[in-house]
């Protein structure tokens, strides 16, 4: 599945939106696999808000 197929960022909420707590456990650990490589940016634009993900170039 590319996530970034029609988006340039995509929210944690939406990518754990319906899916099982193990499986969100599964997302958490591959997103922060990638962004230990670099591979993706993990941020949030405020304190108490979303979590937004974006590829590096």
């Amino acid at each position: 599945m590319n996530l970034w197929k029609f988006k340039e960022e995509i929210t944690f909420s939406e990518l754990i939106k319906g899916k099982p707590r193990a499986k969100i456990v599964e997302i958490l650990f591959t997103l922060l696999f990638l962004h230990m490589q670099k591979k993706i940016y993990i941020y949030q634009k405020e304190l108490f808000g979303e979590i937004f993900i974006t590829k590096r170039c």
